[in-house]
């Protein structure tokens, strides 16, 4: 792997020793990830996007904090989860329900550009990177350009002139690709990179046929139900006090340390949580164990379909008070050493909760997109206008 720990701190190093100031990353995963080749590849992608445009022109060292290995296990390989054509009998006597078969649909990508072309553009990247993984490959330096391209394109062009009513998905990528300053290198560059993105949109727009062809109720149960049964196991898991706990924080603690470590006079820390990762990271700087140095600033937390607002409702953490609110106290204290925190969800992530109604300190931040409710949850990192925004705010917050 090309940004794996060891190599991305002895880039850092190196910097280092050059008189460069880096930014240390710290990211911590959320719910059912596990050590497996899918996931490496997911990993590396994600380092090669925020390299490449969240931090674009700054460089950055990333601390990956792994803590799936000590999550939950389903102990039964998930056969408590009815999936579709399992053949089990009917609970009525006359037999079971058909679903109505669905009509077929086009123009999916286009109609969305209609209202607002960044997000067509996030659901057709967030297609190609999808086929990178089945594929198991990362993206090409090709690639990786186009993607940090129409970043910039699609923020600045929320309807492009080109756009009009009526485009075929072909005939929406034909005209993006037309536009893209990336794919002006040549004919040969422009059609291998085309003949990718019109991939990725042949997909993506199957795949919506497909759900609603095949019925959208048994299709999307059997997508949904494991990821809600590792979702809640890998919650479990945490919140039950045992020494799978106390592992999985010591290894979040030992890279935010690590980062802190690494780090010279001047140079930026920031960590992001994804999911429950944003839990954990709460729950460690609010209690602020003995392992972490006083002196171990984070310039920015940024949480992204997390869920620390919710647990403070439900008063979840060590450091949660059953007195707030209160008329003197409406949120909880801000974090003592976190300067900044943003708390990033999209509207239709069953999983990402709000934070600034219960914390000092703590800034909400919509994105909005055109996906599942599945990939809404599991897709901020492979969105072009995501990684186009966090530049925006990082640079607005001075962190780059």
């Amino acid at each position: 792997m090309r940004n794996n720990y060891s190599a991305s701190l002895a880039a850092g190093n190196a910097a280092q020793a050059l008189g460069v100031k880096l930014t240390q990353l710290v990211f911590v995963h959320g719910v059912n990830t596990r050590e497996t080749p899918a996931y490496a590849h997911e990993r590396q992608m994600r380092d090669d996007l925020f390299t490449r445009v969240s931090f674009k022109g700054s460089p950055l060292t990333i601390h990956n904090s792994y803590w799936g290995g000590d999550a939950s296990r389903l102990a039964y390989k998930e056969a408590s989860l009815p999936r579709n054509g399992q053949g089990v009998a009917a609970f009525s006597l006359t037999g079971g329900f058909t679903p109505p078969p669905g009509a077929p649909g086009g123009g999916v990508l286009a109609d969305i550009a209609l209202t607002d072309c960044r997000t067509a553009v996030d659901a057709l990247f967030i297609s190609l990177v999808d086929i990178a993984e089945a594929e198991g490959r990362l993206l090409t330096d090709a690639e990786l350009a186009l993607f940090a391209g129409a970043a910039d394109y699609a923020e600045t062009n929320p309807r492009p002139p080109w756009l009009r009513p009526n485009l075929s998905d072909a005939q929406f990528v034909a005209e993006l690709t037309r536009n893209l300053p990336q794919l002006t290198a040549g004919p040969s560059v422009a059609f291998g990179l085309g003949g990718s993105l019109i991939q990725a949109a042949g997909d993506l727009v199957n795949g919506g046929r497909n759900m609603v062809g095949r019925g959208l109720t048994t299709l999307f149960r059997d997508k949904l139900n494991p990821f809600v049964a590792a979702f809640l196991g890998d919650i479990f898991a945490y919140l039950r006090e045992d020494d799978r706990r106390n592992r999985i924080r010591a290894k979040v603690i030992g890279d935010l340390v690590a980062a802190h470590v690494a780090r010279t006079p001047g140079e930026k820390l920031v960590v992001i949580g994804h999911s429950l990762g944003g839990v954990i990271l709460y729950d460690l700087l609010s209690d602020r164990p003995s392992e972490l140095p006083n002196a171990a600033v984070i310039d920015l937390l940024v949480t992204v379909g997390s869920q620390p607002g919710l647990f403070e409702e439900l008063k979840l953490f060590t450091a949660s008070d059953n007195a707030i609110p209160n008329p003197g106290a409406a949120r909880a204290p801000k974090l003592r050493d976190v300067e900044d925190w943003l708390n990033v969800y999209d509207p239709i992530d069953l999983f990402g909760f709000r934070a600034e109604p219960m914390f000092e300190g703590c800034e909400d931040l919509v994105f909005s997109s055109a996906t599942g409710l599945i990939d809404a949850h599991t897709t901020y990192f492979k969105r072009p206008q995501f990684h186009q925004r966090l530049n925006a705010r990082l640079r607005a917050k001075g962190v780059i």
